[in-house]
């Protein structure tokens, strides 16, 4: 009979949930501006070599990928929490 009562009232549970998408925002913004910094750094250490600019566009497409990662995990958990 216990587990058909809940321990935490329903606005809690609610409060908790938007606490977490806020926290996972958050931590999502934090990371983009992360990448974003790093993308402008290596693109702006770029010195028209054809290696370094091979390279350079490696790292930029990994850092767009982790970047979409990012975004759709938020979009899952804002998803879930709704």
């Amino acid at each position: 009979m216990a587990f058909a009562i809940p321990d935490v009232p329903r606005e809690i549970s609610v409060q908790i949930q938007r606490e977490k998408l806020l926290a996972s925002e958050a931590l999502y913004e934090s990371d983009l501006a992360r990448l974003q910094r790093q993308k402008d750094n290596h693109q702006g250490s770029e010195n028209g070599n054809t290696k370094d600019a091979k390279r350079g566009s490696i790292i930029a497409q990994d850092l767009l990928n982790q970047m979409a990662k990012k975004e759709n995990k938020v979009l899952e958990i804002r998803n879930g929490a709704l």
